[in-house]
C-alpha cells in the first residue's frame, strides 16, 4: 500500500494534504506514533543532530493515569530521517512562510489563523480519513480496518522481527506492553544502543519517489535552502 501511496503523490489533485497525511502514516508505521502525539508534534521536536539518525522530541506521549503527559525522545530509524530531510526540505514550506517557526506544527492544516495568516494545526479526524482514503485506493480488502492504531501495532511486530529486543521497542513506542501475547516488562533506557544498530536504509529511492515533477508546487525558497545546507 505504501509504495502505491508513495509513488502517486506527484500526480495528486490536492499534493500537500495528501504528502502530510502519506508523512503521518509513515510516522505510525515506522516508528509507532499515537495520532495524537503526530498532530502535536512541532518543526522544532525534529532534531537531525542528535545520534545517527537524527531523533524527534515526542512531548505529548501518553502518560500513566493523572500523570499528563509522558516524554520522550525517539530516534528516526527505518529511514524516517529522509522522510523528514524530504518533508522539511520540499513540502513544508509550501503550506505557509511559517516552515522555519519552531513552534509552528510540523504536520500544519490548510486552514489560516484569522490574527497570524500562519497554517492551524491539523486535527486527528483529517489524518485518520487520509488514511482511509488510501486504504480504500490501495489496499481495500482492509478498508475500514487498517487505522492509525493498526499500523502502531504493525510497527511493534516488524521492530521485534528485524531484532530490536522488546525493553527496546516499549521505549521507543512509550509503551507499557509491546503488541504481543505474554509480553510485558520494566523499562530500561537503552533505546539509543538498539538504534544504533539498527539496520539504516538508504532515503535515495524515498526522496526520488516523493520528490517534485514537472507540473507540481515550485521549490522550497533559496533563502530556507541556505540556513539548512
Amino acid at each position: 500500500m505504501f509504495d502505491g501511496w508513495r509513488d502517486a503523490l506527484p500526480d495528486s489533485r490536492k499534493y500537500l494534504p495528501a504528502a502530510r497525511d502519506y508523512l503521518a502514516a509513515s510516522l505510525w508505521r515506522r516508528l509507532g506514533l499515537r495520532i495524537n502525539e503526530t498532530v502535536m508534534l512541532d518543526v522544532a521536536d525534529w532534531h537531525p543532530e542528535l545520534g545517527p539518525h537524527g531523533k524527534l522530541h515526542v512531548r505529548h506521549g501518553k502518560g500513566s493515569r493523572g500523570r499528563g503527559a509522558k516524554v520522550r525522545i525517539v530516534p528516526a530509524i527505518d529511514d524516517v530521517d529522509a522522510l523528514l530531510e524530504w518533508w522539511l526540505t520540499d513540502v513544508r514550506h509550501q503550506f505557509g512562510d511559517d516552515y522555519d517557526d519552531p513552534a509552528a506544527p510540523l504536520l500544519p492544516s490548510e486552514r489560516r489563523d484569522r490574527l497570524s495568516g500562519h497554517c492551524t494545526r491539523l486535527g486527528t479526524e483529517a489524518l485518520r480519513t487520509g488514511l482511509a482514503d488510501a486504504v480504500e485506493r490501495w489496499l481495500p480488502d482492509w478498508s475500514r480496518r487498517l487505522t492509525p492504531h493498526v499500523l502502531r501495532h504493525y510497527c511493534a511486530s516488524h521492530l521485534y522481527q528485524q531484532g530490536m529486543t522488546l525493553k527496546a521497542i516499549q521505549e521507543l513506542m512509550g509503551i507499557v506492553r509491546v503488541f504481543r501475547p505474554g509480553a510485558g516488562c520494566k523499562m530500561h533506557p537503552h533505546i539509543d544502543r538498539q538504534a544504533a544498530g539498527f539496520p539504516r536504509l538508504t532515503g535515495a529511492a524515498e526522496r526520488a519517489a516523493c520528490s517534485f515533477q514537472p507540473g507540481a508546487p515550485p521549490a522550497r525558497p533559496a533563502a530556507r535552502q541556505a540556513r539548512t545546507g
